[in-house]
C-alpha cells in the first residue's frame, strides 16, 4: 500500500495543518500582493538564502539518485527521500547543519512534486538541471560567488573541528 507523500513529513504537520484550517475558514483573506511572487519564492522560507535554497535541490537530486539509481517506483522513492535529508551533507558548499536545514525547507515544500518528478524521470543525467531549474527554478537568482566553498570545518562552541568524508564531526579534536 502507498501512503500519501504529505503524511510523510510528521514534523511540518502541525503548520500545514494550521495553514489549511485558516484558509479553509476564511479567517484570514488572502489579497493578491502587487508584486507577483514566483512559485519558488512561495515556498521558500525566509530564513533559507537563494544560494542554501539551490545548493539543497541539487543535494537531493544529486542523493536521490545515488540511491535509486534506475528505480521510478513510488515506495522506493518515498523510503529514499524519507531520510534524503540525512545523507552525506559535508561535501556541498555549506556547512552540513545548514545544509540539512535547507534540505528540510525544500522538501517540506516540493515534496509532492519531487517525488513525481522521480517517478516519472527519463533519464538521470539530466533531473538536476530539470528539476531545480526549470520545474521549481529553486538555482533562478543564486550568485554562488558570494559563498564560499565548505572547508569541511564547523564550528563548535566556538571552535573549528574538522567534518570527515562521510559528514561526522571529529570528537576528538574537541
Amino acid at each position: 500500500f502507498f501512503f500519501s507523500s504529505r503524511r510523510r513529513h510528521t514534523r511540518f504537520l502541525p503548520v500545514s495543518w494550521a495553514r489549511r484550517c485558516v484558509q479553509e475558514t476564511g479567517f484570514i483573506e488572502c489579497k493578491k500582493k502587487k508584486k507577483q511572487k514566483s512559485q519558488d519564492e512561495d515556498r521558500r522560507p525566509s530564513f533559507v538564502p537563494k544560494e542554501l535554497w539551490c545548493n539543497a535541490c541539487q543535494a537531493i537530486s544529486r542523493e536521490a539518485l545515488k540511491v535509486l539509481r534506475h528505480r521510478t517506483s513510488e515506495v522506493d522513492i518515498a523510503e529514499a527521500l524519507n531520510r534524503i535529508c540525512f545523507q552525506n551533507m559535508a561535501v556541498y558548499e555549506f556547512p552540513p547543519p545548514d545544509m540539512t536545514r535547507g534540505c528540510d525547507a525544500f522538501i517540506a515544500g516540493w515534496d509532492e512534486e519531487l517525488e513525481s518528478a522521480l517517478v516519472r524521470r527519463k533519464n538521470n543525467e539530466d533531473f538536476e538541471n530539470d528539476f531545480c531549474y526549470k520545474q521549481t527554478k529553486a538555482c533562478e537568482g543564486a550568485d554562488f560567488s558570494k559563498v564560499s566553498k565548505n572547508d569541511n570545518y564547523v564550528n563548535v562552541n566556538g571552535k573549528q573541528v574538522p567534518v570527515g568524508p562521510d559528514g561526522a564531526i571529529k570528537m576528538d579534536e574537541l
